[in-house]
C-alpha cells in the first residue's frame, strides 16, 4: 500500500512537471494602430475579441486617425510610435488601400523582438528597416481565425485579433502560419547625396502641415545648426534655416529641424508649409547648404 502511493505521488509530480506551461508573453502589451477612426464600432469590435480571448490584456492606442487607406502614412506612424515600447509588445497594425485584393495577413517578428500583425500591403515597410526582420508568418491556420472559419471582410477584428489574444498567451507564432519569404515593402526612394545636394523624398505631412522627409539627420551631416538651406522641389524651391526648434524664426517663417523620430522635417512656424507650396507625400525633395 505505502509502494503504491508512493508510485502515485511520483507520478503526480513527474506529469505535472513536464506538462507543458504556456508564459504569457512579455505583459500581454497589445497595441493598436488603424484607419477606422472613432465613429463606427470597429475598433471597438477587435478589443472586444482580444480581451474575450485573454482577459489580462492591456490594450493601447497609437493612433486610430490615419488618413483611410493612406498605408504610407501608417507606416510612418507605426515605426515611430512602436520605437518608443519595449520588446514582446505585439502591435495590430490595419490601413489597407486594397480592400477586396487577395493581400496575406501577416505576421512579423522584428530582430528587437516585437511583434507586428497586419496586411502584406507594405505596412510593416519601416518597422522592418529600423529593427530588422527575424521571421514572417503568412496568418493562413484556421485554427486562430475567430470561431475558426475563413473571412474576407475584416481580418482585423476575425484574424488580427485572435492571433494577438494567442501570441499573448504564450501560442507559438509557427503554429498560427506558414513561413513566409519575402515581405512587401513601400516604394519609398532612398535618401542620397550627391556633391552638396542631399535628396529623398516627403514620407508624410502631419496634420500641422508639417512636411516629414525619409532624409535622418544623421545622413544630412553637411546641413550646420543656423545656416541656410535651399529646399528644392518639383517646380519651386526656397531657403529656410536649420534650427533647433519653432521657436528660433518668426511666426509664419519656413525652418528645417530634426523631428522627434531623428528625420529631416520642413515647417512654417504656426503655419502649413504643405498647403504653402502644395507638398504632398511621395514629393521629391532636395537640400542645399
Amino acid at each position: 500500500m505505502i509502494r503504491f502511493l508512493l508510485l502515485m505521488i511520483f507520478l503526480f509530480l513527474f506529469l505535472g512537471c513536464s506538462e507543458e506551461k504556456k508564459e504569457v508573453l512579455g505583459s500581454g502589451l497589445i497595441a493598436l494602430l488603424t484607419d477606422f477612426g472613432l465613429q463606427d464600432s470597429y475598433v471597438g469590435e477587435i478589443k472586444g475579441v482580444v480581451l474575450s480571448l485573454f482577459p489580462e490584456a492591456k490594450l493601447v492606442d497609437l493612433s486610430h486617425q490615419i488618413e483611410p487607406f493612406d498605408v504610407r502614412k501608417g507606416a510612418v506612424v507605426l515605426s515611430g510610435s512602436s520605437a518608443c515600447f519595449p520588446a514582446n509588445t505585439i502591435f495590430i497594425a490595419v490601413v489597407d488601400s486594397g480592400f477586396g485584393v487577395n493581400r496575406d495577413p501577416i505576421l512579423l517578428l522584428t530582430k528587437e523582438g516585437k511583434y507586428y500583425i497586419g496586411p502584406n500591403n507594405g505596412l510593416f515597410t519601416l518597422v522592418a528597416e529600423r529593427e530588422g526582420i527575424d521571421r514572417v508568418w503568412s496568418l493562413d491556420k484556421m485554427k486562430y481565425h475567430r470561431h475558426g472559419l475563413p473571412t474576407s471582410t475584416f481580418h482585423g477584428r476575425d484574424i488580427y485579433a485572435p492571433v494577438a489574444a494567442a501570441l499573448a498567451k504564450g501560442d507559438s507564432p509557427s503554429l498560427m502560419g506558414t513561413p513566409l519569404k519575402k515581405m512587401d515593402i513601400l516604394p519609398i526612394s532612398q535618401q542620397k547625396i550627391v556633391g552638396n545636394t542631399i535628396s529623398g523624398e516627403v514620407l508624410y505631412v502631419d496634420r500641422y502641415g508639417n512636411v516629414v522627409t525619409n532624409i535622418s539627420a544623421s545622413f544630412a551631416t553637411n546641413l550646420k545648426m543656423g545656416a541656410l538651406v535651399k529646399v528644392i522641389l518639383t517646380g519651386s524651391s526656397f531657403s529656410a534655416p536649420y534650427v533647433e526648434t519653432y521657436s528660433k524664426v518668426a511666426t509664419g517663417r519656413a525652418l528645417i529641424l530634426k523631428n522627434s523620430q531623428g528625420l529631416i522635417e520642413i515647417s512654417l512656424n504656426q503655419g502649413s508649409l504643405s498647403k504653402a507650396y502644395n507638398i504632398k507625400a511621395g514629393s521629391q525633395i532636395s537640400l542645399q547648404p
